[in-house]
């Protein structure tokens, strides 16, 4: 049984759900990108954001690091 991830709750967490609601209707699976999505809520939540205006590109790439992959999984990844 796969463990069920908390709904998001952010101030963005109305566009993940109508984003991922449109790519599913689209027939693509997006479960990793579901994964990333909410741990971004998470962290949001987590930061006391209350806005989406007090998401800046510093906050993005604040989350980015705090996630570093410690190996690539693709070609892509390297780029």
């Amino acid at each position: 049984m796969r463990t069920r991830l908390p709904e998001p709750s952010s101030p963005i967490a109305s566009h993940i759900v109508a984003f991922l609601r449109h790519k599913r209707a689209l027939n693509r699976r997006y479960d990793v990108e579901d994964k990333v999505l909410r741990m971004l809520d998470g962290y949001l939540n987590a930061q006391g954001v209350t806005s989406v205006a007090e998401i800046t590109a510093t906050f993005l790439d604040t989350f980015f690091l705090s996630r570093p992959r410690t190996r690539p999984r693709s070609f892509n990844h390297l780029v």
